[in-house]
């Protein structure tokens, strides 16, 4: 694996706004199959800062690529903070949100890029939640169990869920956690708290 650690760091390196749209997806592809647990993480200006680490399976096939292109075609991708991607939701959407874990008691690696989701946007969270109601639509929000997200989870339907975190160091070090989900449509299994509608 060392041998190819100066290419790796070569395309790490490399500035993805100066290239061209083929050799940047290349270049996203290459790092997320050879960067350490495929984590996505930027430095505070924004440059990809993952090292290396053992290859995560297979490269995609050609197929692979032209399905998943042929589905991105029916996609908006919007770049920016949350509540502007919900601005879209309409009556009869499904919205399930998966925000970064922002939590006060415990150090959690959250170190994702310059500006990040923190434990002062739980509150435009839950305001957004309610909003998506208001439009007729449904939501299922995912949270590491936390203060923060038992204050979401007593306002909704909510189960809190053991789960196995697949993302440390080392395989030994992945740990048995509790996660909630929390809807506005009911929620079957696990431990409930908050509204049993």
């Amino acid at each position: 694996m060392r041998r190819d650690l100066p290419t790796y760091l070569r395309w790490r390196r490399l500035n993805p706004e100066l290239l061209d749209r083929e050799t940047r997806a290349l270049r996203f592809l290459y790092l997320n199959r050879n960067c350490f647990n495929g984590i996505y993480r930027t430095n505070l200006d924004g440059r990809f800062n993952v090292p290396m680490g053992t290859r995560l399976g297979e490269y995609f096939s050609k197929d692979d690529l032209l399905n998943c292109s042929k589905l991105l075609q029916r996609a908006t991708l919007v770049a920016g903070d949350f509540v502007k991607t919900l601005e879209r939701v309409k009556a009869g959407d499904f919205v399930y949100l998966d925000p970064p874990y922002a939590v006060t008691s415990r150090r959690i690696f959250k170190e994702y890029g310059k500006k990040i989701f923190g434990t002062a946007d739980v509150p435009r969270l839950s305001e957004s939640l309610r909003e998506i109601v208001r439009r007729s639509a449904d939501f299922l929000v995912s949270y590491a169990d936390c203060a923060e997200a038992r204050a979401l989870a007593n306002e909704w339907n909510s189960v809190r869920l053991p789960i196995k975190r697949h993302i440390a160091g080392f395989a030994g070090d992945r740990k048995k956690a509790y996660e909630w989900l929390i809807s506005n449509r009911s929620i079957v299994g696990g431990e409930h708290t908050g509204s049993t509608g």
